[in-house]
């Protein structure tokens, strides 16, 4: 965050004045919400790169040609610089002593023991096949006793996975919070920002939209089977998978956006037009190329995180998108203002759309691709959509409550992998939920210090909407037989008109709940 301001003010009143002038720069920074989402994602990014085992890429004193390792000041280690240590820190040590089952660590003025239980992510339970005298290696802090200047840990490493995140205020635009890496010391390259990547089905939300406004209703339903499609915007044939390989048959569109089913998307793409889907890319403030192209139903196209949360935005901020920004003013060393934050906004969709596709997003919460942050529910309202792209080279999490919009990107700066089955669920979206839960926890806290009672925050219902009873596999109206009833959403006059029947239910259990296609 700090980096992207300095870079702004570099570029807006040159060098003197950004190190001379004596400006005054205000910003929309919350400070604690940086440190939850800065806690977040480096927890994550180093179970994420844990599950790809151990690199030894250490150093060695011996080898540096240090003699007396006992007795190494570390003024070349970072970490030692710190004023002091506490539990969950991950410090440099170095390694004294080393069995098959212990290890005497030297951190800092503190005497370290680290044992090994809790290695079985380098695939071996001997330490000595991992470490020896004189290695300088990263551990965890797992106790520690100031008083007698002593420290348990465990064996950690440097991730090599990077990722970001950005928070929002939807109805001020203020970016709250924004993370461009696993640290700035190792990369200055600011991926909330700048990196451009591909987007994968964290796009839908946006292609749902467009059906909804040219339509369709979160009741219509598309079959979900193997489908070659022709494209004849790139005049080529396109053959797309489901990530399961497996195909529901006829299924809403509520279910197809809450189970991220691919073939449902490309067919609704494919009704809407290619080239549509890309005026509503645009309309919700996606700078970056992308062509009308079936593939754009996948996110075949790359985006930057920046962009992608904004447009977010939109959909909690009943269909207007603020224009994101990190500073609200900026004065001179005399106090005369130089500039001020103007909120510049578009009118999207209408607020009964945006709010539409806000319950449809719930849904993904609450029983989709990101039910692992359904427990969060009970304290507030919450939507979003997760994405994953081929291969698991990327992966998101983009979500919102009614005054927050917070995303996920996670990868490496090359396209390689994650790793086998990192999806956007199980890579990203745990940062998003530890980030919520922090915020909601705080909250809580305050009320409590205040004498208050927490109030669950729910997302605002605007007027000329319908809800109606339908049952929630075939889209039809609800019976007191029916297995799935559900309170569905409508723009009025677009309800279903007919009751569901036996028959209609015996169609969902039709041979494509079993089909699966091997490639």
């Amino acid at each position: 965050f700090k980096e992207e301001v300095r870079r702004y003010l570099e570029k807006t009143y040159g060098v003197d004045a950004l190190y001379g002038g004596g400006l005054k720069v205000y910003t929309t920074l919350n400070i604690d919400y940086q440190k939850y989402a800065e806690e977040a994602l480096r927890k994550q990014l180093r179970v994420l790169d844990k599950r790809a085992g151990w690199r030894n890429d250490k150093r060695n004193l011996a080898s540096e040609g240090v003699e007396d390792v006992d007795s190494y000041e570390g003024k070349d280690l970072i970490t030692w610089l710190r004023p002091e240590f506490k539990i969950g820190d991950v410090v440099e040590a170095v390694v004294l002593e080393v069995t098959r089952r212990k290890a005497k660590l030297k951190i800092k003025d503190y005497q370290g023991e680290m044992s090994n239980q809790g290695i079985g992510w380098t695939k071996t339970n001997n330490l000595t096949r991992l470490i020896k005298r004189g290695d300088i290696i990263q551990v965890e802090i797992k106790k520690i006793d100031k008083e007698n200047k002593l420290i348990q840990a465990s064996l950690d490493q440097e991730p090599l996975i990077e990722g970001a995140f950005l928070a929002i205020e939807p109805q001020t635009g203020q970016v709250k919070a924004m993370i461009g890496g696993y640290s700035f010391r190792r990369s200055q390259w600011n991926r909330a920002t700048q990196a451009l990547r591909q987007s994968g089905s964290v796009i839908k939300p946006i292609l749902y939209t467009a059906a909804l406004e040219n339509g369709y209703t979160p009741a219509s339903r598309i079959v979900d089977e193997p489908t070659e499609f022709f494209d004849e915007w790139s005049d080529e044939p396109y053959a797309p998978n489901n990530y399961d390989r497996r195909y529901k048959g006829a299924v809403t569109l509520r279910m197809g956006l809450e189970q991220s089913r691919n073939i449902v998307t490309a067919k609704l793409l494919e009704y809407i037009s290619p080239q549509r889907g890309v005026e509503y890319c645009k309309k919700f403030g996606i700078t970056s190329p992308v062509y009308p192209y079936l593939s754009l139903a996948l996110g075949a196209f790359e985006v930057r995180l920046w962009e992608i949360v904004s447009a977010f935005s939109t959909f909690a901020n009943h269909g207007v998108r603020v224009h994101p920004y990190f500073i609200t003013r900026i004065e001179d060393k005399d106090g005369h203002v130089l500039e001020e934050a103007k909120l510049e906004k578009d009118e999207v969709i209408s607020p009964q759309i945006a709010f539409m596709m806000t319950y449809l997003m719930k849904g993904v919460i609450e029983r989709g691709t990101g039910v692992a942050a359904s427990y969060l529910l009970r304290d507030i309202d919450l939507a979003g959509k997760t994405g994953t792209t081929d291969e698991y080279t990327d992966a998101w999490f983009v979500g919102f409550s009614p005054s927050l919009c917070a995303g996920v990107w996670i990868g490496h700066d090359t396209k390689i992998t994650i790793g086998e089955r990192q999806t956007g669920a199980v890579a990203a979206l745990p940062i998003w939920i530890e980030f919520f839960q922090k915020i909601i926890d705080s909250e809580k806290k305050l009320a409590e210090e205040n004498d208050q009672e927490f109030k669950r925050k729910e997302f605002l219902v605007p007027p000329n909407l319908s809800f109606v009873e339908i049952d929630r596999k075939t889209g039809l109206l609800a019976t007191p037989a029916c297995l799935w009833p559900f309170r569905e959403v409508f723009l009025p006059g677009t309800e279903p008109s007919r009751f569901c029947t036996l028959e209609d239910h015996l169609l969902t259990f039709d041979y494509y709940n079993q089909t699966k296609v091997e490639h």
